[in-house]
């Protein structure tokens, strides 16, 4: 009873960050996988820039800045590791998009929602 009490605050803020973190990584990859170009070429870059600060670092610099808390540990992990997995969706969105049903679709002048 005392380790599921104790655990309630690691519970949340996992789930929160998890949750938070698939919300960002369909967001990113998505928009940079379905545009491509320039755009696309654009927010790599970021993420790629992102990515090369350790997420440590990140997590002490964010707490240090805002006031530390729960919520602060939780969106910062959330933001650090849904950016890092926008890569996985733009690779999926960017698979996808090659199939032979999108190119019939837009062939036969479906739009781009579609």
């Amino acid at each position: 009873a005392r380790i599921v009490h104790g655990s309630r605050l690691s519970v949340i803020v996992a789930f929160g960050a998890a949750t938070l973190s698939t919300v960002i990584s369909a967001l990113i990859g998505l928009t940079s996988g379905y545009a491509g170009g320039r755009f696309d070429l654009v927010l790599q870059r970021f993420v790629d820039g992102w990515m090369a600060f350790p997420d440590l670092l990140i997590l002490i610099v964010a707490a240090s800045l805002f006031t530390p808390g729960t919520l602060t540990i939780t969106l910062v992990l959330g933001v650090i590791l849904g950016i890092n997995g926008s890569r996985i969706v733009r690779s999926a969105v960017l698979g996808v998009k090659e199939n032979t049903y999108v190119q019939v679709s837009r062939s036969i002048g479906a739009p781009t929602f579609y």
